[in-house]
Parts: C-alpha cells; structure tokens; sequence
C-alpha cells in the first residue's frame, strides 16, 4: 500500500446484540472484500474469532488477511481498541446506532486520547459525523449510514469513511491520509 492503511483493516472487522444491527457481530462469522490499494486489488476476508474486552465493554477480535481487530458495542456505540497495526486509548468512536442526523446537521461526537502505530504512541484526536446515505451493493443502491471519522495526530490526518447497511455490516469503506486515498475496500459477501 502506498500509506500505511492502519484504518483499512476496519472494513475486516464487525458487534451483536440486536440493538447492534448497524454492524452485527458473533463468533463465526465473516466478511469477504474487494481491496483497492492504488497499486493492487486483492480480496481479502476476515473472520470473528472470540470474545475479547475493549475498554469496559465485552467485544470481539476479528482476524484476517489485513491483521487483526478488537470492536466493541458498548451500548449504541461501536469502539476499536485495536485495528491492524494500530491501537487505541480509550478505544475510538467508529459509528453510533441509531444517530440522527442528515448532510446539513450531521451528528457529530468527539475523543481524544493515544493511537500507536506500528509500537509509536502519540497524542490523538478524532471527530466522527455520521449521516443516513445510501451505497451500492453490486448493481443495487441500499439504505446506508455513512460514518466519518477524521483523526489527527501531530504528523497525519487520516479519514476514513464507512458505509454501513442496517443487518449486514460494512459494506464499503475509503481511507485518505494527508487527502491522499489510501485503500478502498468494497463488500463482496458474508457468512
């Protein structure tokens, strides 16, 4: 990859209880994507492995061919302690269930703490907007919440952008460092 895509391998990941059908996870199942990286297309899967904690709340570690992840839905809020080659504290804020919200009023939250990539920590801020959308699934445009999540540290800023359909998950997720779009992952099926 040209940049390093410490956010891309959220695409790979997942939540469940029923409250959590924004992005519902258990143990078993998995997720297929088409990757674009500028350079190469691959498709890689990952897989719910086992319950874990993030933060307080008990979550799930996600494996794949990107890395491994930690997610959590603690209560409406889907957190990431861990994301390929990244890790977070306190976990992150990726989406919200059920927030209102449309293109002139976004929802809008905020969080502040550390990120480490690659064994550097550094002080860290992230803004997530979140608004209803809508995102194509092959040759079908679906309902979608598209969440925003922009962070920023002394020497980056990363977006990234994830289109979630309500029963099924991550559906498509772009990733830009510095402005520069970094991986774009699409969804291709789901266990």
């Amino acid at each position: 990859m040209r940049r390093a895509a410490w956010l891309a391998g959220l695409l790979l990941l997942g939540g469940c209880r029923s409250t959590e059908s924004l992005w519902p996870l258990e143990v078993g199942r998995s997720w297929t994507y088409s990757v674009d990286t500028g350079l190469t297309t691959f498709v890689a899967t990952t897989k719910v492995e086992r319950r874990v904690p993030v933060g307080g709340a008990m979550g799930y570690e996600l494996r794949g061919s990107m890395g491994v992840s930690r997610l959590a839905w603690d209560g409406d809020r889907l957190v990431a302690s861990m994301l390929p080659h990244t890790r977070f504290n306190p976990p992150v804020l990726l989406a919200v269930a059920g927030a209102r919200g449309d293109a002139k009023n976004p929802f809008r939250a905020g969080w502040k703490g550390n990120v480490e990539w690659f064994g550097k920590a550094r002080p860290a801020t992230a803004t997530l907007e979140q608004v209803p959308d809508r995102v194509r699934i092959g040759s079908t445009e679906v309902p979608a919440t598209l969440s925003t999540v922009r962070l920023t540290t002394e020497d980056r800023n990363v977006e990234l952008q994830s289109w979630f359909v309500d029963g099924l998950g991550l559906v498509r997720q772009d990733q830009r460092t510095d402005g520069i779009l970094d991986v774009r992952m699409e969804y291709l099926r789901g266990l």
